[in-house]
């Protein structure tokens, strides 16, 4: 009976252990989301080739560029709420066609290296009312 009781406080101690690390996950998404709030406000003009786009960010793009970050890239983390200027000075690098049929407003993807921190940038170019735009995704 005893060795049941402490194998029974010994899974709870993992549960509450799993559940803080998620809380303290949800709370570090949240703050970088938070920091990357003004980049909503922000347009940059990118030339692709002969053409000008402008970039925008958006509440699902900056939620996109976080999760990428910190579960698929390099990436620094601190950065995140500077991407405007460091997607302003990188350079262009190609433009990539879409491979599959999409249900959102999305027409082909570009992508933009910055060298100083070795990432490349993928922007996806979408057809909305008011014209061209596109969206920073990392």
């Amino acid at each position: 009976f005893v060795l049941s009781a402490e194998n029974d406080k010994c899974k709870a101690g993992k549960v509450v252990q799993e559940m803080a690390g998620k809380y303290l996950a949800a709370k570090q998404r949240e703050r970088y989301i938070l920091e990357m709030e003004h980049l909503l406000d922000k347009k940059i003009a990118k030339s692709i080739g002969d053409k000008e786009i402008s970039i925008g960010f958006t509440k699902k793009g900056n939620k996109h560029l976080y999760s990428d970050t910190f579960s698929r890239t390099d990436f620094p983390k601190d950065k995140l709420k500077e991407i405007d200027t460091l997607l302003k000075q990188s350079t262009f690098l190609k433009t990539a066609e879409l491979h599959k049929n999409r249900k959102d407003n999305i027409q082909r993807f570009h992508y933009f290296i910055d060298k100083e921190i070795d990432v490349i940038y993928n922007v996806a170019e979408e057809v909305k009312a008011e014209g061209l735009t596109g969206t920073c995704i990392l």
